[in-house]
């Protein structure tokens, strides 16, 4: 760990980084490569406005990313399910590590009890580039289990082509699964 002290306020700047120092407090930034080296060579003092007007709102967008890790079930997959992120909630939820989750089908949660039409459903919506909701019953990696509410969405490009799914989650609520038990009860019988 590097440690900097700052008196008042103003700039420092770093090889691949820009501290910015309010109130004797150091804040870090990661922004772009070429516009450190200019303000390090001092021929851009316009950024520096530039990064003080970003600078609340990436304040905020770090602070936001870092409770959402922590307290919102988060996974995002690629094309073929492949784990590709996962938050320190769907973490803790499902009794794996990140570097567990990283690189597994997400499959790797998946409940026995689960009726095969339900996954069948999610990948033919998700697919054709809509939003799936719905209630999930997950394996942890313990043998226990969870239900969620789940809210599966396609990541899309600019051209609306499909690069990925993310799924935001909640504890299920006991209505909730006591409501969809005798559903999913019925659809497992029908495909035996």
């Amino acid at each position: 760990m590097i440690k900097i002290a700052v008196a008042g306020t103003g700039y420092v700047g770093l090889s691949n980084a820009l501290l910015l120092a309010k109130e004797n407090k150091v804040v870090a930034l990661d922004i772009d490569k070429d516009k450190v080296e200019k303000i390090n060579r001092g021929i851009s003092p316009i950024i520096d406005k530039e990064i003080e007007e970003a600078l609340p709102k990436a304040i905020e967008e770090k602070r936001l990313k870092a409770l959402t890790d922590k307290y919102v079930i988060t996974s995002t997959t690629n094309l073929k399910g492949i784990i590709t992120d996962a938050s320190e909630a769907f973490c803790k939820i499902s009794g794996y590590s990140k570097e567990e989750l990283l690189g597994q089908n997400h499959n790797i949660v998946r409940h026995p009890d689960m009726p095969k039409a339900i996954f069948k459903e999610v990948w033919e919506t998700i697919a054709s580039t809509k939003e799936w909701t719905g209630i999930v019953k997950n394996l942890r990696k313990d043998g226990l289990y969870y239900w969620v509410y789940s809210h599966i969405s396609p990541i899309v490009n600019d051209n609306n082509i499909v690069m990925g799914y993310t799924a935001v989650r909640r504890p299920a609520s006991e209505n909730e699964v006591s409501d969809i038990i005798p559903k999913y009860r019925d659809l497992i019988a029908k495909e035996k």
